[in-house]
Parts: structure tokens; C-alpha cells; sequence
């Protein structure tokens, strides 16, 4: 399926790269949530380089994508690489952004640092969903079921 996927990407590169560079974005984000969850982070990270690489603008699903497929991999300092390239394009964290650093955080035990994230999102006004707080009762499920 990831093949597939690829050549799929491909074919679409070719298709749009005659025209407007956002119109592909969409076709990025499609391919980089199903690497993701399709657990290829190496290839998801490869495949956002070459998008931005070529002059295709992330967007702010492209990026909370990304921070999801950090916190699978459990790297912080790409995560804080995003987070910042994030800010320089002109897009703030929302609740989904929130969910991919609270599963960083907690994946490495830090509840503090994902109680104080928490906070820090309400008081920032982030709108807190069920979303949000179901992957950190998820999270430390597996916690107490791992342990």
C-alpha cells in the first residue's frame, strides 16, 4: 500500500507542479497522516522534507501531522523544530496541536509538563475538546496496562 502511495504522490507532483504549489498541500497531508499511522515515521519525515524541500507550503494540518509522527517516535527536538516553523509561517497550536505534544510528554512520563501544557492551552485559549483529553486517558492507560 505504501508504494501505492508513493506513486500516487508522484502523480499528482507532476500534475500540479504546473500550477499554484498549494493545491498539492492537501495531497501531502493525505499521504503523510497515512505514513503516520501506517507507523513508517522514517518515510513520513523523508516525504515532509521533500515537501518543503520543493517549495510546497506545509499548512497547519501538515505540521500537526508531523508532531503527531514525533511524538510516535518520541523525538523532542524535532517536535520543537515544528513547533517553530509553525510560528515563522503564521500558524498557532490548536487542540490537535496540543494532542500531539500532550502524547510526547506523557510517553516519557512528564505529567507535569503535560498538566502544565494543559493550562497553558486554556490560558492561551485553546478550546480543550474531548479529543484532547481522551488521548491522555488513552496514553495512561497503556501506561498502567504496560507497567
Amino acid at each position: 500500500m505504501i508504494n501505492e502511495l508513493i506513486q500516487y504522490l508522484h502523480a499528482a507532483e507532476n500534475q500540479f507542479s504546473h500550477y499554484d504549489t498549494y493545491m498539492i498541500t492537501p495531497v501531502y497531508n493525505t499521504v503523510l497522516h497515512a505514513l503516520v499511522e501506517a507507523k513508517e515515521s522514517q518515510m513520513a519525515t523523508r516525504t515532509f522534507k521533500s515537501m518543503v524541500s520543493s517549495g510546497v507550503p506545509p499548512d497547519a494540518a501538515a505540521y500537526n501531522i508531523m508532531i503527531d509522527c514525533c511524538s510516535i517516535i518520541r523525538c523532542f527536538r524535532s517536535t520543537f523544530v515544528l513547533i517553530s516553523m509553525m510560528f515563522c509561517n503564521g500558524f498557532n497550536p490548536e487542540a490537535v496541536t496540543l494532542i500531539g505534544l500532550l502524547k510526547l510528554l506523557l510517553r516519557f512520563e512528564d505529567f507535569d509538563g503535560a498538566l502544565k501544557l494543559l493550562n497553558q492551552g486554556i490560558f492561551e485559549g485553546i478550546q480543550l475538546d474531548v479529543l484532547l483529553y481522551n488521548t491522555v486517558l488513552q496514553v495512561a492507560s497503556e501506561k498502567v496496562i504496560n507497567k
